[in-house]
């Protein structure tokens, strides 16, 4: 399949197969996607500030950075903690209390941890709260210049894809609930979520080229 086709689809099934293609073919690490898919939001918002650390040391940075370099250079910022755990603190806590509608204040919130920028901050939250986020990358990106809907998109056209800024990542995942709130309507179920828009169009993201 290719991101055009499905993304013109009206049929849920084009869109459950997509999902469940993507979903299975993630290239990375099964155990760390696994680990990643059944995140306990409650539990990661309770964590004592040392385990909020190595939540995202141990485990999300290896889950978004699977190239190693990118992975070490990250790890690297989030160093900056080390001794002095009081600011990472307070970032968990306004990552877990912003108004969950207030896409910037997401974005804002989670970019404020060491290392990471749109595209780290956004994962992040596409993990935590799925059904309001989806992870905003190059990939994405180029995904949607394949789309009908968005080949001529200024906004989208305008966006350097190896640096989006916080006010391109707010559009494109606006987008993404926006095709989440169709497919809903078409289907007649609250089920689809921006962070299963993303998934889709990154794995999808070469079939059209």
């Amino acid at each position: 399949m290719k991101v055009n086709e499905i993304w013109n689809s009206k049929e849920i099934s084009v869109w459950k197969d997509a999902l469940a293609e993507a979903t299975k073919e993630t290239e990375r690490d099964n155990s760390i996607e696994t680990k990643m898919s059944k995140l306990n939001v409650e539990y990661i918002q309770h964590l004592p500030v040392e385990d909020f650390y190595s939540f995202l040391h141990d485990d999300y940075f290896v889950w978004k950075y699977t190239a190693k370099h990118r992975l070490a250079s990250t790890r690297n910022s989030l160093k900056k903690y080390e001794n002095d755990m009081n600011e990472l603190r307070e970032i968990q806590d306004g990552l877990f209390s912003f108004d969950l509608s207030k896409t910037r204040l997401g974005l804002q919130a989670a970019g404020e941890i060491y290392g990471l920028g749109v595209a780290g901050a956004s994962g992040l939250l596409a993990l935590l709260f799925p059904s309001y986020f989806g992870t905003v990358d190059e990939m994405v990106v180029r995904a949607l210049l394949t789309c009908d809907e968005y080949r001529d998109d200024a906004i989208i056209k305008a966006i350097n894809p190896q640096d989006i800024k916080r006010k391109d990542a707010v559009y494109l995942i606006e987008q993404f609930k926006k095709k989440a709130h169709e497919l809903n309507e078409l289907s007649n179920q609250y089920c689809w979520r921006p962070r299963d828009i993303d998934v889709i169009l990154w794995h999808f993201r070469d079939k059209d080229l």
